[in-house]
């Protein structure tokens, strides 16, 4: 994230893989485009894990996975970009899809996250002591996680990150940032600052604070080497952000209230903006005013109004013209270019001449 004008030197702020970071997570919740494909890639994993009469399953699983498990393709020359954009997806997505067990009968013992019937309680869930015994501590809380039913239907696909187990892109994306930035112990700061009662320029000004990221006389230092770091309101320490928010002794008396009260800031700004707009009746504008274009007039009923123009490039005179009605529906048009014109003036005759040329033969 930069900012500053278009031709000057720019202040580097924060990457952007950074500011694509959720709020909570001290970022702007702007996308990661790369994330946000593959997630939305996700609901073409998803329809070939759960839709297995579609005409598109079948054409995909006859080249490319003839076991019907998505996640173990076999090798093939030149794929198809088609399958190559889903196997990516589905091999970024796979630790995220899991079953709902049913009778056991599709759920590969070796393969996938899958738990035996005997490790059930019918009454209560899985039986977490059989199951550690079985599998060890380190894979008892993952099989115990996994949901079953109790009425023999057949085993389901499910997508653990969904509390309704189906897969949308939405929870792909939330896991899989989150996956990439972690759980940061500075959650709550973040949340705090986003929760403020405040003007949003006020939020930005904080978050810009807790990244450190203001242009403070240090971090221009560190840039330049030719910059004196020294605070330019007290001189006596390097301006870094503590002390220009809270050590320098200005900045303490601005937060205690002792600098100035209301009435004077008050009558600063409005003394401030008197003169600022006696400078502009009697200066002349530092920043370009742009012209206004004058709009187009229709003309009356029944009568066709021939808009021209001419211009100059290559050291020829380019002219077009534009006939409309009164309900500015164009009849017709024509340009050229002609390489006897040497002024402008000569250059709109040109134009006219044709216009007029062009009206005659319209009748």
């Amino acid at each position: 994230m930069v900012g500053g004008k278009e031709k000057d030197r720019v202040w580097s702020r924060l990457a952007w893989d950074q500011l694509c970071h959720p709020k909570g997570m001290g970022g702007l919740g702007f996308r990661d485009f790369h994330i946000f494909n593959i997630a939305l890639l996700g609901r073409q994993v998803w329809r070939l894990l759960t839709c297995k009469e579609t005409l598109c399953y079948e054409v995909l699983s006859a080249k490319y996975f003839p076991n019907g498990y998505i996640f173990h393709p076999k090798n093939v020359d030149k794929p198809s970009f088609t399958w190559l954009s889903i196997s990516k997806a589905a091999e970024k997505l796979k630790e995220g899809f899991g079953w709902t067990v049913g009778n056991g009968r599709s759920i590969n013992i070796r393969r996938d996250c899958w738990g035996s019937r005997v490790c059930l309680d019918r009454l209560s869930g899985w039986t977490v002591g059989w199951v550690a015994e079985i599998y060890g501590e380190k894979l008892k809380d993952q099989i115990c996680n996994l949901p079953f039913s109790h009425a023999g239907h057949e085993d389901q696909r499910a997508w653990f990150h969904n509390p309704s187990g189906f897969f949308s892109s939405k929870s792909a994306y939330s896991w899989m940032i989150l996956r990439q930035i972690g759980f940061g112990p500075y959650r709550i700061f973040w949340k705090l600052i986003w929760k403020l009662n405040t003007l949003l320029k006020v939020r930005l000004f904080c978050w810009r604070l807790g990244h450190k990221i203001l242009p403070t006389f240090e971090k221009i230092a560190g840039i330049r080497s030719d910059f004196d770091s020294l605070c330019p309101r007290c001189g006596n320490e390097r301006e870094s952000h503590m002390h220009a928010m809270r050590d320098c002794p200005f900045a303490r008396k601005e937060q205690q209230g002792t600098e100035d009260d209301a009435r004077a800031v008050w009558d600063r700004a409005s003394c401030l903006n008197r003169d600022f707009r006696i400078h502009n009746l009697v200066e002349k504008s530092m920043l370009p005013i742009p012209g206004e274009s004058p709009a187009w007039k229709k003309p009356e009923a029944g009568v066709m109004k021939i808009n021209f123009d001419v211009a100059f490039l290559n050291n020829k005179a380019w002219f077009g013209l534009i006939a409309r009605d009164n309900d500015g529906f164009v009849y017709g048009g024509r340009m050229g270019s002609t390489d006897k014109v040497f002024n402008a003036k000569l250059g709109e005759y040109r134009a006219m001449e044709e216009s007029i040329n062009f009206a005659h033969k319209r009748g």
